[in-house]
């Protein structure tokens, strides 16, 4: 056998032998996850989006509810899970709710029942005051909410399907020289 029948056969021997038993596969990947009742937004292989929440995971693909219809996409075709973009939406609501409840709190504190002693607020507390303690804090509770929310940044992106890898290396051994190409997935 001649050195150049050498190299191509060790080079045809590395890039077959080449075996993807380690790699982990897409039910294990994005399985591990994703978890049931989760909200995502799933890109296929054709680049179609599905928003929607995960219902349901099988060996061979996610079961979710998108717009009310239950779908099924297959692990293999499953390019990218990201999660929803999240709003400020929520951390306003949360901080007025709260605000609110520390206002009537407040507004129910300072209520002293008329024995009045030259304090700021004196007097029994009108549904007014409490109006007033609701919308002030619940005000000041829903601006720290939206900072906070905003400080907030979770990574949007659960799952990418890694595309195919070249490697290039020498190939060097007794009599043969040359290089080694091999594509994994």
């Amino acid at each position: 056998m001649t050195a150049a029948s050498r190299a191509r056969c060790l080079v045809m021997i590395l890039v077959f032998a080449a075996s993807p038993a380690f790699a982990q596969t897409g039910a294990d990947d994005i399985g591990g996850r994703v978890k049931d009742g989760q909200k995502v937004s799933i890109t296929d292989d054709r680049g179609q989006q599905f928003d929607g929440r995960v219902t349901g995971r099988t060996a061979s693909g996610l079961s979710m509810v998108v717009n009310g219809k239950a779908v099924d996409i297959p692990y293999a075709q499953i390019a990218r899970v990201d999660r929803p973009h999240d709003g400020l939406a929520n951390g306003a609501l949360i901080g007025f709710a709260t605000g609110a409840v520390l206002g009537l709190a407040a507004v129910a504190g300072a209520d002293d029942n008329g024995n009045c002693n030259g304090e700021f607020f004196c007097g029994d507390a009108t549904s007014s005051n409490y109006a007033a303690g609701a919308l002030i804090f619940g005000g000041i509770g829903a601006a720290l909410g939206v900072g906070i929310d905003a400080l907030i940044h979770k990574k949007s992106e659960i799952y990418r399907r890694a595309g195919p890898h070249i490697t290039v290396a020498p190939a060097v051994a007794r009599g043969v020289r040359g290089i080694v190409v091999m594509r994994t997935w």
